[in-house]
């Protein structure tokens, strides 16, 4: 869910690891920012998105696991 920022009067989402990322089960359809993808997004289209490494990028829930989104 996002918040207002009081500042700037934006909306922001929160940016999870993939370890506390909510269960995929019931999140079907979610996309949200993870800041420890192993693999460039744009490479790893598709895949179980693992943690542990730097990258920054969204991940989509397909019900029972969180992959990693491109779009």
């Amino acid at each position: 869910m996002p918040d207002m920022n009081i500042n700037t009067g934006l909306l922001t989402k929160p940016i999870y690891t993939v370890a506390t990322l909510p269960s995929a089960t019931g999140a079907y359809g979610q996309i949200l920012w993870v800041s420890d993808l192993t693999v460039n997004p744009l490479v790893g289209a598709g895949q179980t998105a693992a943690g542990g490494g730097t990258t920054l990028g969204r991940v989509l829930s397909n019900g029972t696991a969180w992959k990693i989104y491109d779009r």
